[in-house]
């Protein structure tokens, strides 16, 4: 709380963080104050930085800055290849099949293979027409508004510096396929440390070939390209590159209350996991299922901005498991719709750029 005495009308503070009535404002407070209209909003909304309801004839008070919906994120796309399609149903056909069941573990938590794709950035865009905007010089006036450097959040805006940057990428591609191969496979974190309450599991690149660095380099690039215009995100840590094949925050029936995880030390486990795991590796297993609470966060589609915080810091010395899920060709940079659906079932691509 700012400490200043109350605004008439506005009440006085108690701990639960709801307000008493104090004066003849237009919200007199009965008892503690802790109905629906007296919480702050998440968003700002309507209410005070305080929590109390807004009173018109009230002195301007700073506000929560309204954060825009995701709407949009750059993919490296893989769903389309038929043959990672197939290993990867069948790897989670047979988790979902496993006796006993593995706890926590649900159809509806498990990505469909065509919407498969490794993720470059997050971005909250107007719908402007893709062609609405020829160039990032052009005007423009939308609802999201401009970023920092001046580049306006339009889809149009996102693909005009995709185009712009295809050269470079060609540049550092030298001729060279765009390949990755998912070699590992890991959880983000879960909650309390506790590899038995996962909500997300990845597979991922290892970067220790020259494919893989080739695929880091180009990542990394138009990550940072988009969030020098201020289109991406700012997550404050390094780029992850992985691909989720795994995760509770689409659970349906949603549950009311937190999201209910599931157990990564019964996936671990589990015959299906054996047959995609790379034999003769050691401790690899038993390291990630001690090490799980040094595993960052999962920005997904309802996600915020995520700090950076000394566990995420460490996330690169953890250790993954390796798996042989096959490697594949990147054909393009696509620009998608968060919570789209194509003819498919894949996200619906609003442009790209071909990296031949």
């Amino acid at each position: 709380m700012s400490g200043k005495p109350p605004t008439p009308g506005e009440g006085t503070a108690n701990k639960s963080g709801g307000y008493r009535g104090s004066g003849r404002g237009n919200w007199r407070g009965r008892g503690r104050g802790d109905s629906r209209r007296d919480r702050p909003a998440k968003h700002g909304g309507g209410s005070t930085q305080d929590g109390a309801q807004e009173d018109p004839s009230a002195p301007v008070r700073e506000k929560y800055e309204s954060k825009p919906p995701l709407t949009h994120f750059l993919a490296l796309p893989l769903g389309h290849h038929a043959d990672l399609r197939e290993r990867v149903s069948a790897f989670t056909r047979s988790l979902l099949d496993s006796a006993p069941a593995i706890p926590g573990l649900d159809e509806s938590v498990v990505i469909s293979p065509r919407r498969l794709h490794i993720t470059l950035g997050v971005m909250s865009l107007s719908d402007a027409l893709p062609d609405a905007l020829p160039s990032r010089s052009g005007p423009a006036s939308t609802q999201a508004g401009e970023s920092a450097s001046g580049t306006p959040r339009t889809v149009a805006a996102a693909l005009a510096l995709l185009r712009e940057l295809r050269p470079r990428v060609q540049a550092l591609l030298a001729g060279a396929p765009l390949r990755v191969a998912l070699r590992h496979v890991d959880i983000m974190r879960p909650d309390r440390g506790d590899p038995e309450r996962a909500h997300v599991m990845w597979a991922g690149p290892s970067l220790d070939s020259e494919d893989a660095r080739h695929l880091k380099r180009v990542a990394e690039f138009v990550n940072g390209e988009f969030r020098k215009a201020g289109l991406v995100v700012n997550e404050r840590r390094p780029l992850k590159l992985h691909c989720t094949i795994l995760n509770t925050v689409y659970r349906r029936p949603k549950p009311r209350g937190p999201r209910v995880p599931f157990s990564y030390t019964a996936v671990l486990s589990s015959p299906a996991f054996e047959a995609i795991k790379v034999q003769n590796q050691g401790v690899a297993a038993e390291a990630t299922v001690k090490e799980a609470d040094i595993s960052v966060p999962e920005l997904t589609e309802a996600a915020a901005e995520v700090s950076v915080t000394a566990m995420q810091r460490r996330n690169d010395r953890r250790k993954s498991v390796e798996v042989g899920l096959g490697e594949y060709t990147i054909d393009e940079i696509q620009v998608c719709k968060m919570g789209s659906w194509g003819p498919e079932g894949e996200y619906v691509c609003v442009g790209s750029i071909a990296l031949d």
